[in-house]
């Protein structure tokens, strides 16, 4: 896990957290009451503090997965990268991040595919390219 993914995901929890906890603490414990509290505390009837920190709560919540999700598509790219550059340093064409040929349950992973015109694919683990740093 990288530290931006790390922070996304702290993020994102420490929101939910505190969205539950204030709608709980409001009287959203029973689950037929907490549509009720939602709109007391979105319309200020619970007081503009509590109103605040629920906006707020849902903000934070959203910037985490946001900041979670780019972390994870960083993280992707960095792997195509590996990729490509491990398909044309082995006299290949080009490389891509896919579904394995073998799509038996036993067989399938996330595979590279090295391909050329003049050869058959080849196919190896993508997370077995590593990482460079």
């Amino acid at each position: 896990m990288t530290p931006p993914m790390a922070i996304g995901a702290a993020l994102f929890f420490a929101g939910g957290l505190v969205f539950a906890g204030l709608l709980f603490a409001s009287g959203g414990t029973q689950r037929s009451r907490q549509f009720e509290v939602l709109g007391q505390l979105f319309g200020g009837r619970l007081g503009q503090r509590k109103r605040a920190l629920a906006v707020g709560s849902l903000v934070i919540a959203g910037a985490g997965a946001i900041t979670c999700f780019a972390a994870i598509a960083l993280m992707d790219g960095a792997r195509a990268e590996r990729c490509r550059d491990y398909c044309t340093n082995s006299d290949f064409v080009d490389g891509t991040i896919g579904p394995s040929l073998d799509r038996s349950k036993a067989g399938r992973f996330v595979a590279c595919t090295c391909t050329a015109p003049d050869k058959p694919p080849l196919e190896v683990r993508a997370d077995s390219l590593g990482r460079q740093p």
